[in-house]
């Protein structure tokens, strides 16, 4: 009688793990999509076009700002701080005339769509502004015009906000449900203040969140609290909270 060797016959693949696994991937890639869309064009209409288009262009030009110097001078100019760049005449006018703000906010956008140098450089030294830094190393790699490349930075700084928002939308599919999962994502994509914060160049909302998800990723991962774990834990959440700063 011949034996049966279990070696030569592969085993069963199971559908429902393979159906599970794929319907994850797509849901994904959909709330990806769908957030990625709202934060970079307001698509969804959910928060008023011109709040979107102006919300916190101050606090944004000083990223353009720390760009141009950089552009300028290097990357590390000033302390590699933010600031905001002034014309030669604005310079002159700038300490005189009290209505100067909002041009000086706006000439920050037009010095770097047109290539422009500064006269002067005021910086920011309320926070570091490592996103400004990396955005400039981007911006000295990438050899195209200043318009496409702002576009670039601000589909950039929209997906990584939509992939991590996804993130969290994942974590409540594991943890509860499906309808949970639905339910949070229709709550991110009617969100008004998530919509304007979105894309923001200064506020770089996926870095907000990047701790958050550190910890309940290793939380998942690992339930008991040892010794070796605690210190990988204590590692990825310093290096998230380093990451935002």
């Amino acid at each position: 009688m011949m034996k049966y060797n279990q070696e030569n016959y592969p085993m069963p693949v199971n559908n429902s793990t393979i159906c599970g696994w794929a319907k994850q991937r797509v849901g994904g890639a959909v709330s990806i999509v769908l957030l990625f869309l709202g934060f970079y064009a307001n698509a969804w209409k959910v928060a008023d076009q011109t709040w979107f288009a102006k919300f916190q262009r101050d606090s944004e030009s000083l990223v353009l700002g720390r760009m141009v110097k950089s552009r300028q001078d290097g990357i590390f100019s000033a302390g590699g701080l933010l600031g905001r760049g002034l014309s030669e005449h604005s310079a002159a006018q700038y300490h005189f005339v009290k209505n100067t703000r909002e041009a000086l906010i706006e000439y920050q956008y037009t010095a770097y769509l047109n290539g422009e140098n500064v006269a002067e450089f005021a910086t920011y030294k309320s926070q570091v502004g490592g996103q400004a830094l990396f955005l400039s190393v981007v911006d000295k790699i990438v050899h195209q015009p200043p318009v496409i490349k702002l576009a670039f930075f601000y589909m950039l700084n929209s997906l990584l906000a939509a992939c991590t928002l996804t993130f969290i939308v994942y974590w409540f599919y594991r943890e509860f449900d499906r309808i949970t999962a639905v339910w949070v994502l229709a709550t991110m994509l009617i969100s008004q203040w998530l919509t304007v914060f979105g894309r923001n160049l200064f506020w770089t909302l996926w870095a907000f969140y990047l701790p958050m998800i550190m910890v309940l990723y290793f939380l998942r991962r690992h339930r008991a609290a040892t010794r070796p774990y605690a210190i990988t834990f204590i590692s990825m959440v310093f290096t998230g909270i380093l990451l935002k700063v």
